[in-house]
Order: structure tokens, then sequence, then C-alpha cells
């Protein structure tokens, strides 16, 4: 049984992100209006069709034989051993500091991480004006205003991977919110060379999907102030072409009203997000709005939503035994999308080759 300090701990965790998801935008984890864009910066190229891919459920150590590698401090040429960086875009209110463990864990499995260069000073300036403003108002807020202190957030640490990894493929990880961001950045947000060097987009926990129609009242509740509609509609599913796409969903409570506090918390989140708090889900976002479609989807049975509540200063950790997408033992679950994606890149490359040379085998 928990004791009373981790009891209390894990039920301010839940107060903190019914209590902000209840005041502002952000669908299931935030305070002021999350995520997308909507100036073009580049063109993209839109997937044929956006078919759902086959779901893999998966509960720890999965995927075997990862090499490890070491994070490159300095310019240097990419080397067999080392595997394309990633880029990690933080939930709503969270900070490069909040991931230490997630980076940490990415770098024993090969993978040199960084993530978008936040501040929790800065996510509040960035939102605030948004979301005082008439747009706010009457739901039609465009992401180019609303987020554009996320996007420069990116492109600094975008810089970083540049200078360190030049011409090496990369992969993008958005948790929570930060999923949104990621699709929306990546499909009009970035330049062109930078996107063609993308090679996976992992969503953890991200709310990726509104209600659906037959959610009665619920299905009519915006929460994100056009945002979310605004991604879907322009963005839909698997977007890009040649990047894989990897939904991970936590599945580790169902909604129940009455129930624990844990349950009952679940119930009352899961509501306005998929019009059903008896779903189960991570306990903030339940499964069905966390699937994109045309994805590869990871089902996470014991994964929660986050291991930490962002705070000023230091995150609250909420300790090794909370399971999230970050924990040690499920990240295995999904990394192995990450190396797939660099496989099939490497595969395409050989084919183009081949192509180019008239089909001889080199």
């Amino acid at each position: 049984m928990l004791c009373n300090r981790q009891v209390m701990t894990r039920l301010m965790y839940h107060l903190l992100i019914l209590a902000l998801c209840r005041r502002i935008v952000v669908r299931g984890f935030g305070l002021l209006p999350p995520l997308l864009l909507s100036q073009s910066r580049g063109g993209v190229t839109p997937r044929s069709s956006c078919r759902p891919r086959d779901r893999v459920i998966m509960t720890g150590a999965f995927w075997e034989g990862i090499v490890q590698g070491v994070g490159m401090k300095t310019p240097t040429p990419p080397t067999a051993k080392e595997k394309g960086p990633v880029l990690i875009c933080p939930a709503q209110l969270s900070v490069p500091g909040d991931y230490r463990q997630m980076v940490t864990e990415l770098k024993k499995r090969g993978f040199p991480a960084y993530c978008a260069d936040l501040t929790r000073f800065g996510w509040i300036t960035g939102l605030l004006p948004s979301a005082l403003s008439p747009e706010y108002v009457k739901g039609e807020l465009t992401p180019a205003n609303t987020l554009k202190f996320y996007y420069e957030a990116i492109d600094r640490a975008l810089e970083e991977i540049k200078e360190r990894h030049p011409g090496q493929g990369m992969h993008v990880i958005g948790h929570s919110i930060g999923g949104w961001v990621a699709r929306a950045w990546l499909a009009e947000g970035c330049a062109d060379a930078d996107r063609e060097n993308v090679l996976s987009l992992t969503t953890l926990g991200t709310p990726n999907t509104g209600p659906p129609e037959d959610a009665g009242l619920w299905a009519a509740v915006d929460q994100t102030r056009g945002l979310l509609k605004y991604i879907n509609a322009r963005f839909p599913g698997a977007h890009v072409e040649g990047v894989r796409y990897t939904s991970v969903a936590g599945t580790a409570l169902e909604g129940k009203l009455p129930g624990s506090v844990e349950e009952m918390l679940a119930y009352v989140s899961y509501l306005p997000l998929c019009g059903d708090g008896g779903s189960r889900g991570d306990g903030i976002i339940p499964l069905d709005v966390a699937v994109l479609e045309g994805s590869t989807v990871v089902e996470l049975p014991s994964s929660k939503h986050s291991g930490f509540i962002p705070f000023p200063g230091d995150a609250i950790d909420l300790g090794e035994d909370f399971l999230w997408y970050g924990s040690s033992s499920l990240m295995d679950s999904w990394v192995g999308n990450l190396d797939a994606a660099e496989q099939n890149r490497r595969g395409t490359r050989r084919q183009a080759a081949r192509r180019k040379s008239g089909g001889k085998q080199w």
C-alpha cells in the first residue's frame, strides 16, 4: 500500500492536471491554449491515404539487441554505431529538465537526445496573450500566434542537433500535447530540407483527436479553442510521407465513478475528451483519443500519463514505481519503432541507389 506521502503527492498531481485542463485550453494536460500552427513555411507531400496500421500491445522490454551509443558533444560525422538524434517536444508547462530520465534512457539505447528549449516562465508569457484575446473567446485561435514561442524553442534545439550531427536522420518525440506541436511543426513549421531528415514521429499520451460526433454534449466542446480542429483538418493522420508515425498510449487506469481517487479523476478527465468517462487510458488521456489514424499503435497496459508534475523550479518527481512513458522498463516497448524507421530509410536509399545505377547490385 502506498504511504500517505505518496498518496498525497499523486492526488496533488491529478488535481493540478484537472484544474489546468478545466481552466483553459489543452486537451487533457495544460494551462493555456496549446499547439499547432497556421502560416505555412513550406509545402509537404501528404499521404495518399491514412490507413490504420496494426495495433501492438507491449508490456516491457520487447525490443532486444539495441546497440548502445554515446551522444556526440562536438560536430562529428555519423558513425556506424551512432543512431539518429532525438528531439523531444515537452508537455505543457514542462521543460528540458523534466525529461532527464528519458534523455538518459535514450542515450543508453544509442540515441542522442535533445529537448525543445522551453522555460516555465516562457510558457506563461508565450500563451497569455492568446488566452486574453477575442479569438480565444470565439474559439478561433491560430497557431502561428499562439505557439510562436514553442516553435522557436524547437528551432533552437534543431540547430544544436544539426551542428552536432550534420546530415543525420533524426526522430521527433512529443509527450502529451507536445505531440500536437510535433505534428504541426513537422507538417508546415519546418524547412523542407529539415523535414526530409525526419525519420519518425512518436506521440506519447497525446490527445490526437477530438470527441466523436456521437459523444452528445461533449462533441460540441472545444477545449482547444479551435487549435485541434485546425491541425486535424489540414494535417490529418500520419500526414507526412516517408515519416514513421507511432502512437503510444497507456491503459493503466479505467475511469470509475464512484471509485478510487485515481479512477474518479480519470473519469472526470476522460469524459470531456471522448464522451465516455468509463474509458481506459493513462489517467489523463483515454486510449481512443491518443490513437492517430495511420500510425503504428503501441498500448502500454501499465503506463500512466507522466512521471512528474510541472512546478516552478524543479518538477515534482512521482517516483520510480510510478510507471509512465519515460520509465526505463517501458521504453523498449516503443523505442524499437525508432530503430525500424532507420532501417526503413536505409532500405529506401539502397533501392534508390540501385535504380539510379540501372539496377546493378553494389
